[in-house]
């Protein structure tokens, strides 16, 4: 499964996707909340990796994340994605 995370000021979207693509569950947590919320939905929905957005805020979530993943001492793999034009689309 992919834990995918649309970085943002004050809440960030989230979603966890299963190998098939479909979607196994969303949510909106407010940002300062997001590594509780990795630990919360891991227990729940064991994920191999997490795709973050590359736009806002995303240069203060990133190291969260990675942080979280050596934390976590769990073989989870970690990558950006584009999100230019993503709102217009």
């Amino acid at each position: 499964m992919i834990f995918a995370i649309d970085p943002g000021s004050e809440k960030t979207g989230t979603a966890v996707v299963a190998d098939d693509g479909s979607l196994v569950t969303k949510a909106i947590v407010p940002t300062p909340e997001l590594g509780d919320y990795l630990s919360y939905v891991y227990e729940n929905y064991p994920f191999s990796h997490i795709v973050m957005g590359d736009g806002t805020n995303h240069k203060k979530l990133q190291p969260l994340v990675e942080q979280w993943i050596a934390r976590s001492h769990r073989d989870i793999t970690f990558s950006l994605t584009d999100e230019k034009f993503t709102t217009v689309e």
